[in-house]
């Protein structure tokens, strides 16, 4: 299956930034805004339905090892862009400027 088109990869980001922008979330026990990446690495686990990996730092810490969404064939990305509204509208998250996929 040929991967996700550059359309599809655009119309993740304003949807990733309204969650940045609107919401807050548990880090290391404390309510804080993150990064759109950060929903994304986030938001990736939770459409993936499956634990991710945490490994040692190398410095101290965790890192969570997790899916890209670049891996992605077009079908899978269409669900997966599908998740990202569904969830948004689950957590009263309004996008406001959407590019076509």
């Amino acid at each position: 299956e040929p991967k996700r088109s550059l359309e599809q990869n655009s119309a993740q980001w304003p949807i990733l930034q309204a969650f940045s922008d609107q919401l807050e979330w548990p880090v290391n026990g404390v309510f804080c805004k993150l990064t759109p990446e950060e929903w994304k690495d986030l938001l990736t686990a939770a459409f993936k339905k499956s634990t991710v990996r945490v490994a040692q730092g190398l410095d101290g810490g965790m890192v969570l090892l997790g899916f890209r969404t670049s891996k992605f064939g077009k079908r899978e990305f269409s669900d997966w862009l599908e998740f990202l509204h569904a969830t948004a509208a689950d957590r009263g998250v309004v996008v406001y400027k959407e590019i076509a996929a």
